[in-house]
């Protein structure tokens, strides 16, 4: 009886290692994160490594949106040619770059806002919005007018 004990045992220790291979491969297995400097210089390149978008190709966009403000157009037309999840990506990482920008950059902040208005993309306006919240930018449409009072 110890013998069939002990011989379980070490099935179960196998299996267990096994199982600890099989889920670290694709840990392991992902490509690294382009720089991006590297996305700048080839944006379609990486636009093909993130074709799900997801939370690096957001963190690029982000990151690209906040430190390379000359490059904002060529961003734009990316936009415009991604595939909805990339959209998507790309409304997030504009929502959150111009919440980062709009207390020292309130004109590229609006901008930012103002690019994703105009793509007219409903993924990555709605992927602005929920980065963005309910804090107002500066751009968009005018208000409403008030209303009158009555009285009686």
């Amino acid at each position: 009886m110890p013998s069939s004990i002990y011989r379980y045992m070490l099935q179960l220790a196998a299996s267990i290692v096994a199982a600890g291979f099989i889920f670290a491969a694709p840990v392991s297995a992902q490509t690294p994160t382009p720089s991006v400097e590297q996305f700048l210089a080839s944006p379609t390149q990486v636009l093909r490594q993130f074709p799900n978008g997801g939370s690096r190709l957001i963190s690029l966009i982000r990151d690209a949106v906040v430190g390379h403000q000359d490059q904002f157009q060529k961003l734009v037309d990316l936009l415009k040619t991604a595939n909805k999840d990339q959209q998507a990506a790309f409304g997030s990482a504009f929502g959150q770059a111009a919440m980062i920008v709009v207390r020292t950059n309130q004109p590229y902040a609006t901008l930012i806002q103002q690019a994703i208005a105009d793509v007219g993309s409903e993924e990555a306006s709605t992927a602005f919005a929920a980065a963005a919240g309910n804090n107002a930018i500066g751009a968009g449409g005018g208000g409403g007018g008030g209303g009158g009072g009555g009285g009686s």
